[in-house]
């Protein structure tokens, strides 16, 4: 099949790819690989070649650009402030969809290999023609479990799982079990390094000597922070001189955040209240988490706006907390402006212990976060306001902008039965394929080999194109 492969960060999979598929185009920023677009180039400058302008596609674009534009923004603008121009991003979104229609039509592109799911931008435009022109799509995402990743044609399918059984073995869900917080101890471990060495959490995870890009990224790493320091030094003594005026957004949001805040001793009043309780962790913005997966709810406080009904608070207490790596970035004025119409509300220290905060709590609110994962797992029932890949477990409400405040009361006042819930972790445990497609994972996966893996990988997609 004539293959088109967006992204990769495994050198050995892309070859493997390569050696299996008749790829006739691949984009990514692996080094050694060899791709005909470099990825951070295109988010940067765009296509370098003149697109035709053919029929076909420009009576696609008016619709296509109403159907996907603002999730493309979403996407697009979270490589920073510079990139928030409406014109501009239309710019961009329409030369990306007349290169790729060109790209795809002009190469008979039967397959595109998606590395990870579509979050930049430019991928999901591709992924949007693709289906459009209904070329078969491949997505390939790892899970937060050793040696374990998913397939699927389309994003709808995400959580769902592919082998059903009406029991659960117990030595199975032992097994998952031991493996739950093996990725998740892995991220604390960075996170701490990056604590000792006195940088804030919204620091770059490479920054940490724990990280699988520490080495390969130190020389970029070295110029990018002495360039950052050179100019923090310079913008200083620009404002010292009045020769410019410039916020301080980052002391700005703190201030806003402070004010909102509740203290230590306030947090351990709220959780010992003994009324029910609802919570809901922010995820850290821009993200996959938010601008892909949230969908409607990538705007946050709309998920707070939505569980702020009476209905709910006359029986729950609402409680909230912002994400310990998130600065002043979609944080301006106007958000704490719109946090503050929300009265039943109580804003946790992001510094408090979330350990304490779960074992406290009853429900679990979030779009796509390893917290509803982390509730569950403690027979917390999950509010999930948009994909992840516990979606269809036992103990998850998908919650859309139409469903009523009697559906979700409905669904918080059911027990929550764990033997139902192991049933659907196992079932959806054994829909995974064994593999590595993201080398960040390499760290918790014991005896890795780079040959075997990427032949590994490539057979369990193969296998999957077959049952397609």
């Amino acid at each position: 099949m004539k293959t088109f492969l967006f992204g990769g960060s495994l050198k050995s999979v892309v070859d493997q790819v390569c050696e299996k598929f008749d790829v006739k185009l691949k984009i990514n920023s692996v080094e050694n690989v060899g791709s005909d677009f470099d990825l951070e180039e295109l988010i940067k400058y765009n296509f370098n070649f003149d697109p035709e302008y053919n029929q076909k596609a420009q009576e696609l674009l008016i619709d296509f650009y109403k159907d996907n534009f603002d999730t493309f923004c979403r996407m697009f603008v979270r490589r920073g402030p510079l990139l928030s121009d409406y014109h501009e991003l239309t710019n961009h979104f329409t030369i990306y969809f007349y290169s790729l229609f060109e790209i795809l039509t002009n190469k008979k592109i039967e397959l595109v290999i998606f590395n990870n799911f579509p979050h930049q931008g430019i991928d999901f435009i591709l992924y949007k023609i693709a289906k459009i022109l209904k070329i078969k799509t491949i997505l390939l995402t790892q899970t937060i479990f050793p040696n374990k990743f998913v397939i699927i044609s389309d994003m709808k399918d995400f959580g769902i799982y592919e082998n059903i059984t009406n029991e659960y073995n117990k030595n199975q869900i032992e097994k998952i079990l031991l493996e739950k917080d093996l990725y998740k101890n892995f991220t604390l471990k960075i996170r701490e390094d990056i604590k000792k060495k006195g940088l804030s959490l919204t620091s770059h995870d490479s920054l940490s000597k724990y990280s699988p890009y520490y080495n390969e990224k130190k020389k970029l790493r070295t110029n990018l922070l002495s360039f950052r320091f050179i100019k923090k030094i310079l913008l200083k003594l620009f404002i010292y001189l009045r020769l410019i005026k410039r916020k301080d957004l980052e002391k700005i949001y703190l201030e806003n955040l402070n004010k909102v805040e509740l203290k230590d001793f306030q947090v351990e009043k709220v959780l010992n209240n003994k009324n029910k309780k609802i919570f809901f962790a922010f995820h850290s913005q821009p993200e996959m988490s938010t601008s892909l997966f949230a969908g409607d709810f990538d705007d946050q406080l709309r998920i707070l706006e939505k569980i702020n009904r009476k209905k709910i608070t006359d029986k729950f207490i609402l409680l909230t907390r912002e994400h310990p790596a998130q600065n002043h970035y979609q944080r301006d004025d106007l958000f704490f402006r719109r946090l503050k119409f929300l009265k039943n509300l109580n804003f946790l220290n992001r510094e408090f212990s979330m350990d304490r905060i779960l074992e406290s709590v009853d429900v679990i609110v979030t779009s796509s976060g390893t917290v509803g994962w982390e509730g569950l797992l403690s027979g917390k029932k999950c509010l999930l306001f948009g994909q992840s890949w516990y979606s269809k477990l036992h103990g998850v409400l998908e919650v859309a902008n139409d469903t009523s405040d009697e559906e979700i009361i409905e669904f918080l006042n059911k027990d929550f039965d764990k033997d139902k819930f192991y049933i659907s972790l196992q079932n959806l445990y054994s829909s995974f394929y064994d593999g590595i497609i993201s080398k960040w994972y390499i760290s918790i996966s014991p005896n890795f080999d780079q040959k075997e893996n990427a032949k590994i990988v490539v057979e369990n997609i193969l296998k999957f194109l077959k049952k397609k």
